[in-house]
């Protein structure tokens, strides 16, 4: 039995007077993923309020989904890597600030864990955030052709 057991989530800050985390959750092992042994890296920038509060999510995903899987069922595994990055940011707390911080950026590595205890074998891509333009941002968001203006 694989088990997804390694989700890391790494903070970039800029500098030290950035906003500190008082509230974080991690995210839910998307189960597609579980059950066809994928395993992902998520990058992702965001704002934090004056509130604390994560605003503005973008989200990108690399998987280790098989090469031969359509490219739909490929982008429906990484939306849900994305779906649960999103989900637990969605929840986190920062310290209260005078003004927006704008541009924060943290990193999930969503890994399975053989019966033994180590960790799987497979490669998995880091994705630049260089997406996170408004259009990137709409598909990221929607799951139907129509949505995303591919029809």
């Amino acid at each position: 039995m694989i088990l997804p057991a390694l989700i890391l989530a790494l903070m970039v800050q800029a500098a030290e007077d950035g906003p500190q985390p008082i509230e974080r959750q991690e995210p839910m092992y998307p189960a597609v993923g579980a059950q066809f042994g994928i395993q992902a890296n998520c990058r992702a920038r965001f704002d934090v309020t004056p509130q604390g509060r994560a605003e503005n999510i973008c989200v990108a995903c690399g998987t280790t989904a098989p090469a031969d899987l359509p490219s739909s069922a490929a982008d429906y595994v990484a939306q849900q890597f994305i779906n649960a990055s999103r989900d637990a940011m969605a929840a986190w707390r920062y310290t209260a600030a005078p003004e927006t911080r704008v541009g924060v950026e943290t990193q999930f590595v969503f890994r399975l864990m053989e019966d033994d205890g180590t960790p799987m074998e497979g490669d998995v891509d880091t994705p630049s955030l260089d997406t996170c333009d408004s259009n990137r941002i709409s598909y990221l968001s929607t799951q139907t052709p129509q949505a995303q203006g591919l029809n």
